[in-house]
């Protein structure tokens, strides 16, 4: 099973990076001040930095099979072992609404944010490993 962050998250949410990464371009070639493209670097490089954002942003997910979550983006992905999760905690929080996947000690497995994936995606990967879901 794999799922994907909510419609916002996914979709609007780096069409906004990029918009605003095409917005950094503009402004530094428009810049009346800049003499060269080492005036001009500071924007390019934000550009950049928004847009590698949206990508990534775009690709997160968090996948599940008989032995192991993981939970990566287009570039990373980390695996945690499917067993050791003996319930899922949202904060209370509205603030991070942060989410832990969380051993039978207490102990935090992984960290996500609750915004991101919502209560029905949360709830999907609760059942769908048996264990409770504390919203």
């Amino acid at each position: 099973m794999t799922i994907r962050p909510l419609p916002f998250a996914r979709w609007i949410v780096p069409l906004l990076l990029i918009a605003v990464g095409a917005l950094f371009v503009w402004a530094a070639f428009h810049d009346p001040t800049a003499t060269g493209l080492g005036d001009r670097w500071p924007g390019i490089a934000l550009a950049a930095i928004a847009v590698a954002i949206a990508v990534l942003g775009w690709s997160v997910y968090i996948q599940i099979n008989d032995s192991e979550i993981t939970a990566g983006t287009l570039v990373t992905a980390r695996r945690y072992d499917r067993r050791a999760v003996a319930r899922i905690v949202a904060s209370r929080s509205p603030a991070t609404k942060l989410t832990r996947f969380v051993r039978s000690d207490g102990s935090v497995i992984f960290v996500t944010s609750g915004y991101i994936w919502g209560y029905d995606r949360m709830k999907l990967i609760a059942d769908y490993l048996g264990v409770p879901l504390d919203w």
